[in-house]
């Protein structure tokens, strides 16, 4: 079964770029001003006497990691540029504190800085073992495993597809929160045409890595983000959206590293056979 899961969650990422703000001397009635948002993230800043403090929100059920940095005149942060820090779900932080060199002189600074979703410091639980993410009376077939030839290459090369007919139910492998969905699409084949309309659940896990459960039907997402589920729960329903061969499902294990980028990563998996890290294309498996 052909898919190409990179895509998915580079669909997460969002990002926003360069407020000019002026500071003079003597300025007063600006005690906080907002330089930017997506809706799921805002940045403002806070006047403290001559300094200005760079404050982030992160309205998201999931934990984001956010780069500032800062060009200009008669500035010093107080923190080396860039700023790299990680905001958990619903969370706010100040971010980076800047002072006037000179107190008699103006402060002018640019501000840019963008955001991805994850946690660029999660580290995986490799003792934990995860379930195969259907009904324990059910046995499927790995259409394709780590290194397939197909799409299963480079930070992708972790991931199983597991050929089920459409209308299967979806279990979670892991528990944790529902970070983003989507089931709004009811197109799929075997075409680059199709490569963004795949359906999805990601699942953040308590280490800061995400679950992906990929292809599903239109209408197909049982749970809504925000949502904390427990391991075994049905969360979905398994189709053939988006840029795939047949029906089956995608499941990978990530984890975002520098650059904004994403990394599959082997997990160990419980089946009636034992546990496993790579599951062998072509053979059924059944959950115990």
């Amino acid at each position: 079964m052909k898919c190409s899961p990179g895509y998915l969650i580079t669909k997460l990422a969002a990002s926003w770029f360069i407020i000019i703000l002026t500071f003079l001397l003597g300025l007063g009635g600006l005690a906080q001003k907002t330089l930017a948002q997506n809706n799921s993230v805002n940045v403002t800043t806070n006047r403290v006497g001559n300094s200005l403090k760079i404050v982030a929100y992160n309205d998201n059920p999931h934990s984001i990691t956010l780069t500032v940095n800062i060009s200009g005149s008669n500035f010093k942060p107080r923190k080396h540029l860039p700023v790299q820090v990680v905001l958990s779900a619903k969370s706010k932080e100040t971010v980076l504190s800047v002072d006037k060199k000179n107190e008699n002189e103006g402060l002018q600074v640019s501000i840019s800085s963008e955001w991805v979703v994850g946690n660029v410091n999660a580290s995986h639980d490799d003792s934990y073992v995860y379930r195969l993410p259907y009904q324990n009376n059910q046995s499927f077939k790995v259409g394709q495993s780590h290194n397939g030839s197909f799409s299963h290459t480079g930070n992708w090369q972790y991931s199983i597809d597991f050929m089920m007919p459409t209308g299967t139910p979806i279990l979670a492998a892991r528990g944790g929160v529902v970070a983003r969905t989507e089931e709004g699409y009811s197109e799929g084949g075997p075409s680059k045409e199709y490569e963004d309309k795949a359906n999805y659940i990601y699942i953040e896990h308590a280490d800061g890595t995400f679950g992906e459960y990929a292809h599903l039907q239109r209408n197909g997402v049982l749970v809504n983000p925000g949502t904390r589920v427990q391991k075994g729960q049905v969360i979905g329903i398994s189709g053939n959206t988006g840029f795939s061969s047949g029906p089956h499902l995608h499941f990978s294990v990530s984890r975002v590293i520098s650059g904004g980028s994403y990394r599959s990563l082997p997990v160990k998996i419980k089946t009636s056979k034992g546990v496993f890290v790579r599951l062998q294309k072509g053979v059924e498996y059944t959950p115990r």
